[in-house]
């Protein structure tokens, strides 16, 4: 072979590993970037929904998260052992032929007037006091709105 036959080779060698390295390294990436965007969609996401009612404007949005956690009280009531707790009923859900669950929002039963055990921890909703729902509804031990925000 002559050094011009070699030579040509070796460039064609050295052009392949470096077109099939980026290739490698574009495909790493993408996984990564793939991976960040699923995250994104957990805590991330949830922190943008907040600043985007999915019903039109705000007010439309709590009027049919009200109506939900209404529903989803009388559903529930007789499956709670002791309601005088005030138990979080948790995320709001898709009922009454509404579209989309309210993944912000949150459906907690308090006494009305408010005692101590409405503040205490364990009887609230974890979604709201970590971050991951923004807003609630109130209810009390009848299913009446007390608040919703």
């Amino acid at each position: 072979m002559s050094k011009k036959k070699i030579i040509i080779i070796i460039l064609l060698m050295f052009l392949f590993v470096i077109i099939f390295g980026g290739i490698v390294r574009y495909v790493k990436n993408k996984q990564m970037r793939d991976v960040k965007n699923k995250q994104m969609r957990g805590e991330e996401y949830m922190k943008t929904l907040s600043h985007f009612p999915l019903y039109g404007t705000f007010e439309e949005e709590k009027e049919v998260a009200i109506q939900n956690a209404k529903i989803m009280f009388k559903r529930r009531k007789n499956q709670i052992k002791d309601i005088s707790r005030g138990p979080c009923l948790g995320e709001i859900v898709a009922s009454n032929g509404s579209d989309f669950d309210l993944p912000t929002w949150v459906v907690d039963i308090a006494h009305s007037p408010r005692q101590e055990v409405d503040d205490k921890p364990e009887n609230q909703c974890s979604a709201f006091r970590e971050g991951r729902a923004k807003h609630f509804v109130e209810l009390d031990e009848n299913g009446n709105l007390i608040k919703a925000q």
